[in-house]
C-alpha cells in the first residue's frame, strides 16, 4: 500500500470511531424513562453538600454555566428555608461558569421541564421571600 492510501485508510478509520463514540454518548445520554421532557438545566449535588443548577457540560471536565444555587437561610416560620440565587451575585463577583471537579461530584441529574425552578432561572428572579439584606453599622 502506499503512504497516501494508508493515510486516507487511518483517516477514515478515525472518523468513523469518533462518529460511533459520539453517537453512543447521545444515546446513552438521552435514554431516560422520564416522562416528562427535560429541560436544558441540570441538578450537581457536590460532596460538600452544595447544590448547583445549571447547564452541565462535561468536555474536557465538568462545566455548568448560567449557575444558580441554593442558599440556606434561618427564616422565620412563615419564610421557606431556601433561596434560588445566580451565582454571579455572590459577593466576589465571579462569572456565570463554575469548573467542577468531577472527584466532588457526588450526582447530577437533569431537570424536568415542568420543575418549579426552570422559571425562576429563566426569568432570573429569586425566591419571592429573599432573606433580608444585612445592614451596615453607622
Amino acid at each position: 500500500m502506499s503512504k497516501k492510501l494508508l493515510f486516507i485508510l487511518v483517516t477514515v478509520m478515525v472518523l468513523l470511531l469518533a462518529i460511533v463514540i459520539w453517537l453512543f454518548l447521545k444515546v446513552s445520554d438521552t435514554g431516560s424513562t422520564v416522562a416528562s421532557p427535560a429541560s436544558p438545566y441540570s441538578a450537581v449535588y457536590l460532596s460538600t453538600g452544595e447544590i448547583y443548577f445549571g447547564k452541565l457540560s462535561w468536555f474536557p471536565r465538568p462545566k455548568l454555566s448560567n449557575v444558580w444555587f441554593l442558599q440556606r437561610s434561618s427564616g422565620g416560620a412563615n419564610q421557606p428555608g431556601l433561596n434560588l440565587l445566580p451565582f454571579k451575585s455572590v459577593i466576589w463577583g465571579p462569572e456565570s461558569e463554575l469548573y467542577l471537579n468531577s472527584k466532588d461530584i457526588v450526582f447530577w441529574t437533569k431537570i424536568r421541564a415542568d420543575s418549579q425552578i426552570i422559571p425562576l432561572m429563566n426569568q432570573g428572579s429569586v425566591n419571592p421571600n429573599p432573606s433580608p439584606a444585612p445592614t451596615q453599622p453607622k
